[in-house]
C-alpha cells in the first residue's frame, strides 16, 4: 500500500520525492495511478481511501517530510491531508507577512485556495481555503484609501468597497467554523487590525464628513421613501421581506444567487441611505406609509404621531396606506 501511495505522489511532484520514499517506487506507474485514480475518486471507496491515505502517511512520517519540500511541488498532489497542512501553513505565512502578489508556479494565493478546494481533501479543507481567500483580500485594503465627497465614497462603495466588508463577514463565518483555528489566530490579529483600525478608521470619518454635505441626501434613494417608491403604485402584490441588519454586500450576495436561479425572471439590485440612528424598530417604520417619523428618548419609535415598535402598530400603519396589507413574523 506504500508503493502504490508513494508511487502515485511521486506523479504529482515530478521529481521532487522525498529520498527516503524513493525505495519504494513501483516499475509499472501508469497501472498504479490509474489504479489510484479510480480509487479516489470512487464514491463507493472514497472513505476507505482516506483511512489508507492516512495510515500511509503515519508509516511514512509524511508531515515532516512534505514539510521539508519546496511548496510548489506540491500544488497538485492529493494523495495525503498533509499536502494540504504543509500549502495551508505556507498561505498563512504569505499573509502575515503581507505578502498578497506571492505565487506558487505561476497561481496566486486566491487561485491556488481556488485549486486546492476541489482536489480530493477539499471537503475537509474548503473551509480553510475560503478563510485565505476572504483574508487576503482583505490585507489587500491595507492601507486603504478612499474618495472624500459623499458622492464618490457611494460610487466607490457600490462599485467594489462592498467586498471588504463581505470578505470581513466571510472571514469570520470560516474561522468560527473551524475545529482547530489556532494556526489562524495569528492572521484573525491580522485582519481585525486592518480592518478595524485602517479600514474603517480611515473610511467612517469619511463618511460622516460627506454626510454633511448639502447634496448628500440626494446621493442615494432615502430608506423613509421606500414605500413610495416602491410598494405604494405598483399594482401588484408586493412582498417586503425585512432582515434585520442585512447590509448591503449580503444583499448584493443575495441578488446574484436569485440572478443565477434558473425559475428567477428577473433581478434587480439598488442601495438605499439607510435612517440614522440605525435601529432596528426605527429602520422598520421608515419602510411603511408615514408623513412623519420620530425617536423619543427613550427609543420608542413614532411614526405620524403613533407608536411603531411591535408587530401589531406597524400592521395599523401599514393598513392606513394599503387596505389590503398584512405584517407577518417570519422564522
Amino acid at each position: 500500500m506504500t508503493a502504490l501511495f508513494v508511487t502515485c505522489t511521486d506523479r504529482y511532484m515530478h521529481g521532487g520525492l522525498p529520498e527516503a520514499w524513493r525505495p519504494f517506487l513501483t516499475s509499472r506507474p501508469g497501472s498504479v495511478v490509474a489504479f489510484m485514480d479510480n480509487l479516489m475518486n470512487s464514491a463507493v471507496c472514497r472513505g476507505r481511501f482516506d483511512q489508507l491515505s492516512a495510515y500511509v502517511s503515519k508509516e511514512l512520517g509524511a508531515a515532516a517530510a512534505l514539510a521539508a519540500c519546496p511548496p510548489e511541488l506540491l500544488l497538485n498532489c492529493d494523495t495525503f491531508l498533509d499536502v494540504d497542512r504543509v500549502l495551508i501553513r505556507w498561505l498563512v505565512d504569505r499573509l502575515l507577512a503581507e505578502d498578497v502578489g506571492a505565487r506558487l508556479d505561476g497561481s496566486s494565493i486566491p487561485e491556488i485556495c481556488g485549486r486546492r478546494s476541489r482536489l480530493r481533501f477539499g471537503t475537509q479543507t474548503e473551509t480553510a481555503y475560503r478563510l485565505l481567500e476572504n483574508a487576503h483580500r482583505l490585507v489587500l485594503s491595507a492601507g486603504y484609501s478612499g474618495p472624500d465627497s459623499f458622492a464618490g465614497i457611494a460610487e466607490q462603495y457600490l462599485a467594489g468597497d462592498y467586498l471588504i466588508d463581505q470578505a470581513y463577514r466571510k472571514f469570520y463565518l470560516c474561522y468560527d467554523q473551524m475545529d482547530g483555528p489556532e494556526v489562524f489566530e495569528p492572521l484573525r490579529e491580522l485582519v481585525e487590525n486592518i480592518y478595524t483600525a485602517e479600514y474603517l478608521a480611515g473610511q467612517l470619518p469619511r463618511w460622516n464628513g460627506g454626510m454633511l454635505e448639502p447634496e448628500a441626501l440626494a446621493v442615494l434613494p432615502r430608506q423613509r421613501d421606500f414605500y413610495r417608491r416602491f410598494v405604494k403604485n405598483t399594482g401588484e402584490r408586493t412582498v417586503v421581506i425585512i432582515s434585520d441588519a442585512m447590509r448591503y454586500e449580503v444583499g448584493r450576495e443575495l441578488f446574484e444567487k436569485l440572478r443565477d436561479e434558473p425559475r428567477c425572471a428577473s433581478a434587480k439590485l439598488e442601495a438605499m441611505l439607510g435612517v440614522l440612528p440605525s435601529y432596528t424598530h426605527l429602520g422598520m417604520a421608515s419602510l411603511l406609509p408615514h408623513s412623519t417619523l420620530e425617536m423619543t428618548k427613550t427609543y420608542q419609535v413614532l411614526a405620524d404621531g403613533k407608536r411603531c415598535d411591535d408587530i401589531g402598530s406597524r400592521q395599523k400603519l401599514l393598513l392606513s396606506g394599503c387596505p389590503e396589507g398584512v405584517c407577518v413574523r417570519f422564522d
